[in-house]
């Protein structure tokens, strides 16, 4: 007998996906030239992976497509659902000079996403599909880190409110790596993006 596909339906409430996130905040208040915002948060989620987008067919009266998931994207974790973790830091602060000329910078730092190792599989009637083959929380991506920082003056001419900005992004240069590929082969956890080289604005705001 010819090989057939098994599809089944996106509905099924197994693939409803749990996210719980706590954070801790301080915060200090403008006061005496300066302010600092703090903050972590931990977010843990029970969701649907798949590193594969789901097939379907267009669905040209709707404008829309009907996704079918495949047995495959169910290997790993309870029936196609695993618990992956993430966090971030972030740290804001400003300090106000004589002169009015205000300083501030933002650090922010971010754990990098899990991912599990793909290999490509000949699939009957389907062609070649990459298949997960480790469990998403195998492996996990190096931890961004940006440092954006600010200078500031504000003017008052005959009423008009103006206020000159300089913005550093990424002012320490970080060239983490955001982007590679993660399936088996030559170009395995090739490069595909890092971070923007340091980027510097000028901007000029008016207040009527």
């Amino acid at each position: 007998a010819p090989s057939q596909r098994l599809f089944t339906n996106p509905s099924d409430p197994a693939n409803d996906s749990d996210f719980y996130t706590i954070e801790f905040a301080a915060n200090r208040r403008m006061q005496g030239n300066w302010m600092l915002l703090t903050s972590f948060g931990y977010t843990l989620l029970d969701q649907f992976h798949a590193d594969d987008s789901p097939t379907g067919a267009l669905d040209t009266a709707r404008n829309a497509r009907e996704y079918n998931w495949q047995p495959n994207m169910r290997l790993f974790g309870d029936n196609g659902k695993e618990v992956s973790t993430y966090w971030n830091y972030k740290v804001i602060g400003q300090y106000v000079f004589p002169y009015g000329i205000a300083t501030s910078g933002s650090w922010k730092v971010q754990s990098g996403r899990q991912w599990g190792r793909v290999t490509s599989v000949a699939l009957p009637g389907a062609g070649n599909e990459g298949i997960r083959v480790e469990p998403v929380t195998a492996n996990r991506a190096p931890t961004v880190s940006i440092l954006d920082i600010r200078a500031a003056k504000k003017f008052n001419i005959r009423g008009v409110r103006l206020e000159g900005m300089v913005d550093v992004f990424n002012a320490l240069n970080s060239g983490t790596v955001v982007n590679f590929r993660t399936t088996t082969g030559t170009t395995f956890r090739e490069v595909l993006a890092i971070l923007d080289p340091p980027v510097v604005r000028f901007g000029l705001r008016v207040a009527f």
